[in-house]
């Protein structure tokens, strides 16, 4: 599991590796699904950077989502 630890105090992400390429973000506080992102250990970084996967995670809070939420690889705010 990796723990990613952004700029603002308080908020991280903690990634499930399921497969090389599937991570997961489980739910938490008022994430209602889990979040799951494509993508490469080397596209990461720029997910992190502009803050895609804290989206990944705000979209699974919308009343009416099912299942999961799903980044692709070129995710991006």
């Amino acid at each position: 599991m990796w723990t990613v630890v952004v700029a603002e105090p308080g908020a991280a992400i903690d990634l499930v590796e399921e497969t090389p390429f599937r991570w997961r973000i489980d739910p938490v506080g008022q994430v209602r699904v889990p979040g799951v992102v494509f993508a490469s250990r080397s596209l990461l970084p720029d997910a992190i950077s502009d803050r895609s996967l804290h989206q990944v995670g705000d979209v699974a809070t919308l009343p009416g989502i099912v299942e999961v939420s799903h980044a692709m690889p070129d995710v991006h705010c």
